[in-house]
């Protein structure tokens, strides 16, 4: 694999290195200005050879409708609503390359954390923010991990975020045990979440199966089921084939 062009290890004043694990090597890696890595060496994720194809996919309202019964809108205005709601530091994992919450992000003044396993993602995000806000927000990390062994302490984030994620994975137990494994008891989270809820959308869903896009399409019902047992409150509703779920954990 190959080496990042640019690493130098973080100081342990860092944020992120006083958030990490005591059980994980807390090695973050300075990739470029306001992006850190957790990896050494380049990951080559599935994503960075089909990000700009996916932003344009994800983006548009025309395909959002027909295939989702959705617009961009639902998720700015959930993602908006999820920051709203919350106190402290916000992680948001699997951030993408921030098509739908880089304004938002950019002016909340808000602690965040922006993680996602695709470099060419957190870069396309980070050109994103530069464009709204200049110099760029001190209070905006991101860094470039993975998903399913965060480098966070267990119980140590005020808030957790994943938007449009979840369905990308087989193990998605798995994915929501991580994400609300690092969060405080009494701290928030916001998921959401393709679903197999309308005709069109199943037999879509199973087109990207065979294509590998996806994984293993759930019922919005089923989605939730993940949950069950893991939170002391539940909420979510559904538009489309989208599920939106929130709650205290």
């Amino acid at each position: 694999m190959l080496r990042l062009s640019c690493i130098d290890y973080l100081s342990d004043t860092n944020e992120l290195q006083s958030m990490a694990s005591s059980t994980i090597p807390a090695n973050f890696y300075r990739v470029e200005d306001h992006i850190h890595s957790c990896f050494e060496h380049d990951n080559n994720a599935p994503y960075d050879s089909k990000a700009m194809r996916y932003e344009s996919v994800v983006r548009s309202t025309l395909y959002n409708f027909v295939m989702w019964g959705t617009t961009p809108s639902d998720y700015a205005r959930f993602a908006r609503e999820a920051l709203s709601s919350c106190k402290g530091t916000i992680l948001d994992v699997g951030c993408g390359g921030l098509c739908h919450t880089a304004r938002l992000y950019a002016q909340s003044g808000r602690n965040l954390i922006l993680l996602d396993y695709s470099i060419v993602m957190l870069r396309l995000g980070k050109a994103r923010i530069e464009k709204l806000a200049n110099p760029f927000p001190a209070n905006i990390q991101m860094l470039h991990a993975d998903a399913f062994h965060l480098p966070f302490a267990p119980s140590s984030i005020d808030n957790v975020v994943s938007f449009g994620v979840m369905h990308l994975f087989k193990p998605k137990q798995e994915y929501v045990s991580s994400l609300l494994g690092v969060l405080k008891l009494g701290g928030r989270f916001f998921f959401t979440s393709l679903t197999t809820d309308r005709s069109l959308s199943r037999l879509y869903i199973k087109y990207l199966e065979k294509q590998q896009e996806l994984t293993d399409g759930l019922s919005s019902a089923e989605v939730v089921a993940l949950f069950a047992g893991k939170t002391t409150t539940l909420h979510h509703k559904t538009i489309g084939s989208m599920v939106f779920i929130w709650g205290v954990k």
